[in-house]
């Protein structure tokens, strides 16, 4: 008991060392960031001329042009942009969370990803963003027609428009409100979560996954092995699993077309625990987890495709 405690206060993602990292040093100054950058854009009149020169494309996605800009900070933290959705209609909030975690690598990922692209050969690389892109637009037409509801009407602002100034200290002050109360709000579900996948870990229940999944990456998506371990890495930290592929690919154990299946696999697979985390404080556990079981459709789907164009 004692032993079990130690690992799951103090192991590789215990609840004194994981939780902690995470929470003040990685999702606060995140969180930080995008509010401060909301801020200074809705301030100067930036996120205006944005709307104006977007807003009526959007309207068949189901993305008004702040589900968009929440969107696209995903790029710098899922789980943080996940918080920023929260002031949309819910139709639109649904939408923006299924392509925040199924389509959108964070920050890191991406950049393990760009490493990855430098060890492909120039026809994968174009696959592989090709295919990426399709998929996107393919996922984001979708959604916008199956989900019920329709994209409130934003009266546009008009076509010409004087940027205005704003003061750092009028936006970062209210920025670093929103984001602590973010952190406190989102700490009881990831303090869950570390004791959830320590407790996997110590029992030996993660390594049983591993051996059980097996199946389905090396007989339905002809994978290696060792492709099983990056998916259930996945699950605990998408860009864990990114870096784990990237050791891996290194020692040549992937040949170049295994490694394009496995990085289309990766970009669309199902979020990570402290973003599946803050989906459940959000939305609720049935809408969260049909998010997470459609995530992973995506991803076995776009990687079948994949598998059968390139492996076959």
């Amino acid at each position: 008991m004692t032993e079990f405690l130690n690992f799951t206060l103090t192991g590789t993602f215990g609840i004194l060392t994981t939780a902690p990292f995470y929470l003040f040093l990685v999702l606060l100054p995140a969180v930080f960031a995008i509010n401060v950058l909301q801020g200074i854009m809705v301030g100067t009149g930036l996120f205006d001329r944005l709307s104006l020169r977007i807003g009526g494309r959007l309207s068949a996605s189901g993305l008004s042009p702040a589900s968009l800009l929440s969107v696209l900070m995903g790029f710098a933290c899922v789980t943080a942009a996940l918080s920023s959705l929260a002031e949309t209609n819910k139709r639109e909030r649904i939408i923006g969370s299924a392509i925040l975690c199924i389509a959108v690598p964070c920050s890191a990922q991406v950049a393990i990803i760009a490493s990855m692209t430098f060890l492909l050969d120039f026809t994968y690389i174009i696959f592989f963003f090709s295919f990426t892109m399709i998929s996107t637009f393919v996922l984001i037409y979708t959604l916008g027609r199956l989900i019920p509801g329709s994209t409130p009407v934003i009266e546009l602002p008009a076509s010409r428009m004087p940027l205005r100034k704003v003061g750092f200290r009028a936006v970062a002050v209210p920025a670093l409100k929103s984001a602590a109360e973010f952190v406190l709000e989102t700490a009881p579900a990831f303090l869950i979560g570390c004791l959830a996948v320590s407790s996997l870990m110590f029992t030996g229940i993660l390594s049983a996954l591993i051996d059980i999944s097996s199946p389905y990456t090396c007989g339905f998506l002809h994978l290696p092995i060792e492709a099983s371990s990056l998916f259930i890495l996945s699950l605990i930290k998408r860009d864990l699993g990114a870096a784990s592929m990237l050791t891996i690919i290194r020692t040549a154990a992937f040949s170049q077309a295994e490694t394009v299946v496995c990085l289309i696999m990766l970009t669309f697979f199902v979020p990570c625990f402290a973003s599946l985390a803050v989906l459940v404080h959000r939305e609720g556990i049935w809408r969260s987890l049909a998010i997470w079981f459609g995530s992973l459709a995506m991803a076995t789907c776009a990687g079948k495709i994949a598998s059968l164009i390139l492996l076959s």
